[in-house]
């Protein structure tokens, strides 16, 4: 069975050792000028996750085997190559799936175009445990457009679920959550920020917030 992008690279990242993890961090740093503050501390799956956001779906393997190689890590790029065949076909019946959704009325966010997917940041990103919280993206960006005055009296832990969302919450309007006074305020400007990253965007908060407050979640009728 093909595999997506972001197993293809989250597998490799996790079979490195602490140390060959920390040198594969610098050297994306000096080559491809992701500030190491945002990958210091993380793990393979964040790391993977940012990394597919910022070069794409079609950039990402390339990127990530460069980087191996620069690092010394040879054979582990010469595994990863080997494997980029059957990831690649995977996005494609990604696109195959997305052009579905539209064909059924769906608006699809610019960004999707671009090569980010909302399968990407996300459905391995968890553990077993964690996936029973949430069916499908759709299901989630739904969740969050219905429940958005609830939400936004309800959640009190803004920040980190801004956090958690990495580079889709641009840092003007990161900026603009941590300066807001109370958690309600906070909610409206990431609410804000989720209406312009789109459905991707409201995909991944949902799944952050079923990660961070999933009794709130299921309360609400999510899953």
């Amino acid at each position: 069975m093909p595999q997506s992008v972001y197993k293809c690279i989250n597998d490799t990242l996790d079979e490195l050792s602490t140390d060959e993890l920390n040198r594969f961090k610098r050297k994306l740093c000096e080559l491809k000028k992701i500030g190491y503050g945002l990958i210091e501390n993380a793990t393979s799956v964040d790391l993977t996750w940012k990394i597919i956001n910022k070069f794409t779906e079609d950039g990402a393997i390339g990127c990530v085997v460069d980087v191996l190689k620069a690092t010394d890590l040879n054979n582990v790029a010469k595994q990863l190559q080997k494997e980029a065949h059957t990831c690649q076909a995977d996005s494609r019946a990604t696109e195959v799936e997305g052009a579905v959704v539209e064909a059924k009325g769906i608006t699809k966010d610019p960004a999707e175009t671009s090569g980010r997917k909302c399968t990407v940041a996300g459905h391995c990103a968890y553990s077993t445990t964690e996936m029973e919280c949430h069916s499908d993206d759709l299901s989630g960006v739904k969740f969050v457009d219905d429940n958005k005055a609830e939400l936004i009296q309800r959640v009190t832990l803004v920040e980190p679920l801004a956090e958690a969302l990495g580079p889709m919450i641009p840092d003007e309007a990161y900026s603009k959550i941590r300066a807001a006074r109370t958690s309600q305020e906070k909610m409206r400007e990431l609410y804000d920020a989720l209406h312009e990253g789109g459905p991707e965007t409201k995909a991944a908060f949902y799944r952050a917030l079923c990660k961070q407050n999933k009794h709130l979640v299921k309360h609400l009728g999510g899953h």
